[in-house]
Order: structure tokens, then C-alpha cells, then sequence
């Protein structure tokens, strides 16, 4: 009987010990409420919203069961809410964790959606503190916001020529 008490402990301890949470989720949870309350800083409410990986779906799973958005498959383009494009409207998010120092976090959030011939992606880096072991954000200490063009395909017309290319381009 101990023996096999002592063996259920071992068990125990090791399935305990494999069980691990990504530390990550618990430093990102403040992302979780706060999405919904003008964070995304459109003027248009998104309709959807994405997720690029497994972390930032369970960041933000508790907005899917608000019912104040739908959760768009992961891998599909969504259009800025002030697209006027037809389809799916909203944001893919992407949270992050790039540094981990005690009490305090260093956190990128981004989201990303579609405008007539561009890709768009506003970026912020927030300090986040931990108080009384909640996390909190403290403030955004930077951010920025990338464009990619991705212009209707066009023909490619030659109007000015350097000299010197033309010169070596010419037979003799």
C-alpha cells in the first residue's frame, strides 16, 4: 500500500512537472480586455478579428465569446473596417512578449488588416508591471505603422535611360 502511494506521488509530481503554461499568456491577459475599448483605434468598429498563432488566440479567446466580434479562420485577409471593399471586415493581432526582467515586461502588439492595393500595420511596444502578481500596462513606449504597396499590376515602361547604359547596350 505506501509503495503504491508513493508511486501515485511520483506520477503526480511528474505529470505536474510537464504541465507547464507559457508564461507569456498571464504577462499578455491585459491585451484580453483591453482590445475591445478603442485599443485597435478605428473609427469603424471591426467586425472580425484574427489571430497569427496559438499565444495570441489565447490572449484574446474571452473576445470571442463576448459576441462583440466573429473570429476569422487563422490565414484569412481581413479588410480595414474603413475598407469599403466587400468581405470580411477587422484585424488579425499578433501579441508578443520580447522581454521578461522580474515585475516588469517589454510587449508588442500589433494588428494588421487590407486597404485597396495595401497591406497595413500599426505596431506598439508597451511596459507592462506586474502589481500585486496582476499584470498591468503601464504605457506604450513606441510603436509605428507599415504600409506595403501592393499596387494593381501595371506595364513597366522604360522613359529615361543613362547614358552610359544605353551605350553599352547598343551594338558596335
Amino acid at each position: 500500500m505506501r509503495s503504491t502511494t508513493w508511486a501515485l506521488a511520483g506520477v503526480s509530481a511528474i505529470v505536474i512537472g510537464c504541465i507547464h503554461r507559457d508564461p507569456s499568456a498571464s504577462v499578455l491577459s491585459p491585451f484580453g480586455q483591453s482590445v475591445g475599448n478603442g485599443v485597435l483605434g478605428d473609427s469603424i468598429p471591426p467586425q472580425f478579428i484574427g489571430f497569427t498563432d496559438d499565444l495570441t488566440e489565447s490572449v484574446f479567446k474571452s473576445l470571442a465569446r463576448s459576441g462583440r466580434y466573429k473570429i476569422a479562420p487563422r490565414g484569412t485577409p481581413l479588410f480595414c473596417p474603413s475598407n469599403p471593399t466587400p468581405g470580411r471586415h477587422g484585424y488579425v493581432l499578433w501579441a508578443h512578449v520580447n522581454t521578461l526582467m522580474g515585475d516588469s515586461a517589454l510587449v508588442t502588439m500589433s494588428w494588421s488588416c487590407s486597404q485597396p492595393h495595401r497591406a497595413m500595420e500599426q505596431r506598439v511596444d508597451y511596459l507592462l508591471r506586474r502589481r500585486n502578481g496582476k499584470w498591468q500596462i503601464e504605457r506604450a513606449v513606441g510603436g509605428g505603422i507599415g504600409v506595403l504597396g501592393l499596387g494593381p499590376p501595371r506595364r513597366l515602361t522604360n522613359v529615361a535611360a543613362d547614358k552610359h547604359f544605353s551605350d553599352a547596350a547598343s551594338p558596335p
